[in-house]
């Protein structure tokens, strides 16, 4: 089974829910008493907002960049970023950390896309 490495922006309640789903997941492709294998990383949304408000993205990058690079010494396997106000820091975390990186906005909007949604 492959370890995952997740950063999220949002505390804990939107942690737990991509826990539940993940599980969940793999306990219906796996088997019932399959769980994922996972590393959190919680990155404290007041420091994002504020290199927002400050247009810092700079900033966001940075601290996004601390989160991957710790993430990466647990020897995970990939990197799923699992905030859509921080996807555009995915370019160059990529391009600084040798592993692959999923991006919640991606599915999320093949999800919209396939619902034929015009607004959210």
């Amino acid at each position: 089974m492959k370890t995952i490495g997740l950063i999220g922006r949002t505390g804990w309640g939107l942690m737990q829910l991509y826990y539940k789903i993940i599980n969940e997941t793999a306990n219906k492709k796996l088997g019932e008493f399959q769980c994922s294998q996972r590393i959190p990383y919680s990155v404290n949304f007041e420091d994002i907002y504020a290199c927002n408000m400050n247009e810092d993205s700079e900033g966001v990058h940075q601290i996004m960049q601390k989160g991957a690079e710790t993430i990466a010494k647990a020897a995970v396997d990939f990197i799923a970023l699992c905030a859509n106000s921080i996807h555009f820091t995915y370019k160059r975390l990529s391009q600084d950390i040798d592993l692959i990186f999923v991006l919640i906005t991606g599915v999320t909007g093949n999800a919209i896309k396939k619902k034929g949604l015009k607004k959210i």
